[in-house]
């Protein structure tokens, strides 16, 4: 199956998620796969090859195909002006490519030219939804994107989330409840045998001392205005334990504000992004992974990569109430706290706490997932 894969933000750049593991997974079972991706950064705008092979993230020796709006940069402008070109771009991907379906992750940079070309050339659409668009980012196009939201929703053929409180979100926006389903993402089966990973090899590769009788708590990745990860750290500096310890992996809006917080505390170690592939190393140094959201329409809708990583692992997880994670995951080792202080009480870790990992491989490993999705693709075109 030929399938075309649409997305906002650049394949190549940003860190691995769940776009590269279905990209890459559905290759690997026999399916012609491209990508339709907007390169954002690092400079403010400037112009993109239409075309290119691009080495795969996840399979350097592979390719993959990728067309851009010929428009590049982090600014808003180039955005902007890539949504325009991409009413040009997009359907000269579309004839050149051919695909028998459309994945699209896109609501305000390519939703509109998706739903439009998709419809003039008869080409069935899967619309991704991941998050909550308009309120990601609070900007002053937040309430265009919630229209752009409701006409990705209502044109998509299939509607496939990853939690039922995103699901019920898409229906209220537009969506039909009998062309939606629940999708999990893929996890690589590196997480799964983080285990038997040499934990002292993995500490000297974050310059991390030997074990100490406290716990050693872990936070991952991109930190959003909302996540909460400045509060959990000011928590940690008042409410840690004298041979505790915090691990916090990422970037984003809050990296300054959390490095500062960081300095003159030897117990919290902040790092920026690491590459994938030693995620699994920041997983075998960890007690305990902590989701730090605090509770709103778009946490409450998301499902963490960092929870799912981290319980593949084997690592309890601990994060405050989020209904999308709660319902898919609650009793697969997510423990749940009610404020910021209370992750380092270690009386809220349940009994149950240890995830069940073999569970959890038979819905989210990367061959059950990719799989799944890849007989959605196939029914959708086909219908």
């Amino acid at each position: 199956m030929r399938i075309l894969f649409v997305h906002e933000v650049s394949y190549s750049l940003k860190p691995v998620f769940e776009y590269q593991e279905f990209i890459d997974g559905l290759l690997e079972i026999g399916n012609e796969t491209a990508l339709f991706n907007f390169v954002d950064g690092p400079k403010p705008i400037s112009i993109e090859r239409f075309s290119a092979t691009l080495p795969r993230r996840l399979n350097p020796r592979g390719q993959i195909l990728t067309f851009t709006p010929m428009i590049s940069g982090s600014s808003i402008v180039a955005r902007l002006m890539a949504a325009l070109t991409a009413f040009v771009a997009l359907p000269l991907a579309l004839i050149r490519f051919k695909p028998e379906i459309i994945v699209n992750y896109s609501v305000p940079t390519f939703g509109l030219p998706v739903v439009v070309f998709s419809r003039l050339l008869g080409i069935p659409v899967v619309f991704r939804s991941i998050d909550v668009s308009h309120q990601i980012r609070n900007t002053a196009f937040s309430r265009l994107v919630k229209i752009w939201e409701t006409l990705v929703y209502v044109a998509s053929d299939h509607i496939s989330t990853h939690n039922s409180s995103l699901l019920d979100y898409c229906v209220k926006m537009g969506g039909r409840r009998d062309r939606t389903s629940i999708d999990y993402p893929p996890v690589q089966d590196a997480f799964f045998r983080v285990g038997e990973m040499d934990q002292e090899e993995s500490r000297k590769l974050f310059g991390i001392g030997e074990p100490s009788k406290g716990t050693r708590y872990l936070v991952l990745g991109t930190q959003f205005s909302f996540s909460g990860v400045d509060k959990l750290v000011r928590c940690f500096r008042e409410h840690g334990g004298a041979g505790d310890s915090l691990i916090v992996i990422g970037g984003g809006e809050l990296e300054t504000v959390v490095d500062e917080l960081a300095r003159g505390d030897g117990r919290i170690l902040s790092l920026p992004f690491i590459p994938f592939d030693q995620v699994p190393s920041a997983l075998r140094v960890a007690d305990v992974s902590l989701v730090t959201f605090e509770s709103n329409l778009v946490t409450n809708c998301a499902l963490p990569q960092r929870a799912l990583l981290s319980l593949a692992a084997g690592v309890p997880v601990m994060s405050l109430p989020l209904s999308g994670l709660m319902a898919e995951f609650g009793d697969m080792g997510v423990n749940v706290v009610e404020r910021h202080e209370d992750f380092f009480d270690q009386t809220k870790l349940s009994k149950n706490s240890k995830p069940n990992v073999q569970k959890l491989w038979e819905v989210i490993s990367r061959e059950q997932s990719v799989h799944h999705f890849s007989k959605l693709l196939m029914h959708t075109a086909a219908s």
